[in-house]
């Protein structure tokens, strides 16, 4: 959190392609490390005003006592994708690792509450950070697609400008938006306190939080449209929400407690 103030501080609330070359240095030194949020915002800040490119984190394979490689280097990919945070204001940062290189054709594209199509960009990395600023978007629900030879992959439900609108505006245009498709919204994405779940889905299904570490620390069943959990008990960092019909996922989502 310290380090993302600290990005705040560097851009003194300037356009982000008015940057000063001591402004730029900040975010560069930010953007090594490669293991916080704030690392990840710097670096998408950079890539889009300075066209910086960063590499993929290295893969250290360790070897034991006997020279013998451990199983880390065999670890496959995981797909992730990933938009936060949720609701946006200026930006968000679309988070994803493709887990292959047969996505030649990889791209996002983001539909407004009209269905009409108001971004795209193609994917050129198979794991990378993607910062979208939302300065021309109007105040609204949108969703964020991945999509692969014109064929989509995931779907994130984004809300952008929300101060702008009333919870029964986000609901409604969220549910008009996805039609017969499964909404579940998540919002704040980060969170300190609470968060609140939208879903369409009630009959027979289930909340459930898991921890990084893979324990369930949260269940309740759902039995209405809005669900509200309190997060001040558990620990900062990285969680999983899903919400499971009759045994089967229906939905996941990264939550981040800070």
């Amino acid at each position: 959190m310290t380090q993302i103030v600290s990005i705040h501080i560097a851009l003194n609330s300037v356009n982000y392609f008015e940057l000063t070359a001591e402004q730029k240095a900040t975010l560069y030194r930010l953007a090594e490390d490669l293991q916080t949020r704030a690392g990840a915002l710097a670096r998408g800040i950079l890539v889009l005003v300075d066209r910086a490119e960063f590499p993929l984190p290295e893969i250290i394979i360790d070897e034991d006592e006997n020279g013998n490689k451990s199983n880390a280097a065999e670890t496959e990919p995981v797909f992730t994708f990933n938009a936060s945070p949720n609701p946006a204001n200026d930006y968000f940062v679309v988070e994803y690792d493709l887990a292959t290189k047969e996505m030649a054709n990889a791209e996002i594209r983001m539909f407004n509450k009209n269905g009409e199509q108001v971004y795209k960009q193609l994917l050129t990395k198979r794991a990378f950070q993607l910062l979208i600023q939302t300065e021309s978007f109007e105040p609204g629900v949108y969703l964020c697609r991945l999509y692969n030879n014109s064929k989509q992959l995931e779907s994130k439900t984004i809300v952008i400008k929300p101060n702008l609108m009333t919870d029964s505006e986000i609901i409604n245009e969220a549910e008009t938006m996805l039609g017969n498709e499964t909404l579940f919204m998540v919002y704040p994405n980060p969170t300190s306190d609470f968060v609140t779940i939208n879903t369409n889905q009630t009959e027979n299904c289930v909340l459930e939080l898991y921890n990084a570490s893979g324990v369930r620390v949260y269940q309740s069943n759902v039995i209405s449209t809005t669900t509200k959990i309190n997060t001040t008990d558990y620990k900062t960092g990285v969680y999983y929400l899903r919400l499971v019909k009759e045994g089967a996922v229906l939905e996941t989502t990264k939550l981040i407690i800070e």
